[in-house]
């Protein structure tokens, strides 16, 4: 799903959501960093901060199922979290 797309149906379902499953496959399923898809997240993180109440966020389907890949997504979904929950600008 293009990044649009996927965001219009987070706003759509967003009073409905209890978590969200973060993953980057492009262009269909091929596993990638999580920062591939840096805007889809940062877009998603900031609506999931303006329902007012808590998500779960979830790490899914890293590239080469890599625990290495699994802390640098980590990280990417950490930076994105905090920043969407501060106002503050994404760095």
């Amino acid at each position: 799903m293009e990044d649009r797309a996927a965001l219009a149906s987070f706003l759509e379902l967003g009073p409905f959501v209890a978590g969200v499953h973060c993953f980057s496959w492009r262009p269909a399923t091929e596993r990638r960093p999580l920062d591939d898809r840096l805007g889809l997240w940062r877009s998603v993180a900031s609506a999931a901060s303006d329902l007012g109440r808590q998500l779960d966020f979830m790490l899914e389907f890293v590239a080469d199922d890599s625990p290495r890949n699994v802390l640098s997504d980590a990280a990417t979904l950490s930076r994105v979290l905090r920043a969407a929950s501060s106002g503050a600008p994404f760095c």
